[in-house]
C-alpha cells in the first residue's frame, strides 16, 4: 500500500507557471524540429499538437490519467465560447415598474465608479480567464486569442500544461456535483442590476455578494430568487419594505453556500496540482492536509467527487480527512510523513513524452510510430 501511495506524485508548480517565467535554452534538434514544422499548413499544426497532446496524456502516471479522462467524450465538461453574463429581464420579473434596463459598459464611468467601490478588478474580469461555470454546466472560454498549437507544445517541452487555468477548471467540473447548488450558482451568475435599473454588463450578482459590502438589489433579481430557487410566486413587484430585509437574508445565505462549494472545489483543484497559491485564502492553511486527500485518494478525480458527496459541507469534508487519515496510517503502520513522501515532479515526464510525441510525427527527422 505504502508503494502506491508514492508512486501517486504530485505536479510540481512548475506544471502550472506562466510561459514567460520560463525561457526555453536553445535546442540544436528542437531548432531543426521547428524548421520541419513550418513546413506544414496551420490544419496539420493542429492535428500533430493534438496528437502529441493526447500522447503526452497517454502516461501511466495517476495524474495524467486522471487529466486524460477528464477529455473522455463521454465524460468531457463542455466548453462554451460565448461566456456573457445572462441577466434576468425586467419585463418578466418586475413588469409593473416599468423598469427600463439601461445596460453600462467597463468604459462607463458609472461602471468604473461601482467597480472601485466594490472591489472588482477591471482588469481581471473572470472574462479573461478559463473557469468552471457551475451554473451553466459548462467550462467558459476566456476572450481573447487562444494558445497556437506551437505554443501548446513549447508548454509541453518545458514541462508545463498548456492552458494551466482549463485544466484547474476541469478539475473543478470533476467535483461539482450538488444539483441543487447548481440551480443557486447559476441565480449568481446573472448580470448584477441596480435599484435604478441599470445593468453593470461583466458584473455577477456573486461579486457583487462577494464583496461583503452592502449594495442595492433591483425588485428583478430579488423575485427572480424567489421564483427560480426557492419556488415561491407569491411575492411580486414593487415588493414591500417590509420585506425586503428578509428576502435579502435568504440570498445571503443562499450565496454563503455556493460560494463554500465552490472554494473547496477551487482548493482542491489546486491542490491536485500543488499550487498552493491558488488555494482560496480561507482554505491556504490547510494546503497540506488537501495534498493529503488526494493522495488518499490516488489522486482520481472521481474518487474525491465522491468523498465530497459523503462530506458535502467544508466542516464535515476537513473533519472527514483528518479521521481517513489516521486509518491509513493505523491500517499501513506508517507515518503522516510517509504517507505526504513523494518522489520527483513529473515536469520532466511532460518534457520527455513530448519530445516522443513530437518523434512519432515526424519533427525529429524520424517517425517513431
Amino acid at each position: 500500500m505504502i508503494s502506491i501511495l508514492i508512486s501517486h506524485t504530485l505536479l510540481s508548480l512548475a506544471a502550472l507557471q506562466d510561459p514567460a517565467a520560463q525561457a526555453p535554452t536553445a535546442d540544436p534538434q528542437l531548432t531543426r524540429a521547428w524548421e520541419r514544422w513550418e513546413q506544414f499548413e496551420a490544419e496539420d499544426h493542429r492535428l500533430m499538437a493534438a496528437s502529441i497532446e493526447q500522447y503526452v496524456l497517454g502516461s501511466e502516471h495517476p495524474k495524467l490519467r486522471a487529466l486524460a479522462a477528464l477529455l473522455d467524450p463521454a465524460r468531457a465538461a463542455k466548453v462554451l465560447e460565448n461566456s456573457e453574463l445572462p441577466r434576468f429581464e425586467a419585463k418578466e420579473y418586475a413588469p409593473a415598474l416599468k423598469l427600463k434596463t439601461k445596460v453600462l459598459q467597463p468604459s462607463s464611468s458609472t461602471w468604473k465608479r461601482l467597480a472601485k467601490r466594490y472591489g472588482i478588478d477591471a482588469d481581471a474580469l473572470p472574462s479573461a480567464h478559463w473557469r468552471w461555470s457551475s451554473g451553466r454546466q459548462a467550462l467558459l472560454a476566456p476572450d481573447g486569442e487562444r494558445a497556437t498549437p506551437r505554443a501548446r507544445i513549447e508548454s509541453l517541452l518545458q514541462g508545463r500544461l498548456p492552458e494551466p487555468e482549463s485544466w484547474l477548471a476541469r478539475i473543478e467540473a470533476a467535483l461539482d456535483f450538488d444539483p441543487l447548488l447548481q440551480q443557486s450558482a447559476a441565480y449568481f451568475e446573472h448580470t448584477y442590476r441596480d435599484r435604478d435599473g441599470r445593468v453593470y454588463e461583466g458584473i455577477s450578482l456573486a461579486m457583487m455578494w462577494s464583496s461583503q459590502r452592502e449594495f442595492g438589489i433591483s425588485d428583478v433579481e430579488a423575485v427572480a430568487f424567489m421564483r427560480t430557487i426557492l419556488d415561491d410566486d407569491s411575492i411580486r413587484s414593487p415588493i414591500p419594505s417590509r420585506l425586503h430585509n428578509g428576502i435579502y437574508a435568504l440570498i445571503r445565505d443562499e450565496y454563503a453556500s455556493v460560494r463554500e462549494a465552490e472554494q473547496l472545489r477551487k482548493a482542491l483543484a489546486a491542490a491536485f496540482f500543488h499550487d498552493h497559491d491558488r488555494i482560496p485564502i480561507v482554505l491556504r492553511g490547510v494546503a497540506p492536509r488537501l495534498d493529503l486527500a488526494w493522495a488518499l485518494v490516488g489522486d482520481d478525480p472521481a474518487r474525491m467527487r465522491a468523498w465530497l458527496q459523503e462530506h458535502p459541507t467544508r466542516k464535515a469534508f476537513l473533519g472527514s480527512i483528518e479521521q481517513r487519515i489516521a486509518a491509513r496510517l493505523e491500517a499501513d503502520g506508517i507515518s503522516e510523513q510517509e504517507l505526504a513522501t513523494r518522489p520527483g515532479a513529473i515536469s520532466a515526464i511532460l518534457a520527455l513524452r513530448a519530445r516522443e510525441g513530437m518523434a512519432r510525427e515526424g519533427l525529429m527527422g524520424f517517425r517513431g510510430r
